[in-house]
């Protein structure tokens, strides 16, 4: 797997994906007469002499307001109130992989190089659903769907002393429903989840130059503990 060449790992967060825009500026040449020449003495007068005619809009205004059409679904979900809810089976887990699966491929896709491998999910619950440090919280409009948000975390292991401490693997909202809370309160279940099964901490991944995600998990309570800096 293809990584960042510099990276920054924090006590918690998701990949958020940024757009970099950049401002142009146009210049532009008059010709002729400046834009902001006022209308001759005469020209006032004859508009003052033009007949006023009263328009009513409102016959107009209703007609368009029956032939609307109906608001996108991301509109009709702004007052919808999401359920958390975590998964313990490893079943509901294997069915929900493919759209983790495409959940991850988003958080990871400005760490790799190439497309994420097909069914990476399954075979994170075949291996490590049952690990202390696997907790897998969604939000989800109708049961089973996943749709709206997730949080997984999994085992970080240190290859030298074996430790491990959970990670957060994927955080996913859904993108009408951002910036309401909703990444925040996935994360606090899975922080206490964890609490309760003996895991005080919970780490996270960020590239170096991803200043909205730091900032995030900082507001959240989480510090940066070390740099990860790869050579390729």
């Amino acid at each position: 797997m293809a990584q960042s060449n510099f990276g920054i790992y924090l006590s918690g967060g998701r990949r958020v994906h940024r757009d970099a825009g950049h401002a142009g500026r146009a210049s532009h040449e008059w010709h002729g007469a400046a834009p902001w020449a006022f209308p001759s003495a005469s020209l006032v007068r004859a508009l003052d002499d033009l007949p006023r005619k009263r328009v009513d809009v409102r016959p107009r205004l209703a007609e368009l307001e029956r032939n609307a059409a109906p608001a996108p679904v991301h509109e009709r979900r702004t007052d919808m109130k999401p359920a958390l809810r975590l998964v313990t089976d490893r079943r509901e887990a294997g069915e929900l992989a493919p759209a983790l699966d495409a959940y991850a491929a988003q958080a990871l896709a400005e760490f790799r190089d190439t497309p994420l491998p097909e069914g990476v999910c399954r075979r994170f619950f075949d291996k490590h659903f049952d690990d202390s440090q696997s907790v897998l919280v969604i939000a989800e409009s109708t049961r089973g769907s996943a749709d709206l948000g997730v949080c997984l975390t999994g085992p970080f292991e240190d290859p030298l002393t074996a430790e491990r401490t959970p990670l957060v693997l994927i955080l996913y909202v859904s993108p009408d429903m951002r910036h309401r809370g909703l990444g925040s309160a996935l994360v606090q279940q899975a922080l206490r989840e964890l609490a309760g099964r003996g895991h005080p901490k919970l780490a996270g991944r960020a590239g170096h130059n991803d200043d909205a995600l730091i900032s995030m998990g900082e507001r959240w309570g989480f510090v940066r503990v070390w740099d990860l800096l790869v050579r390729e």
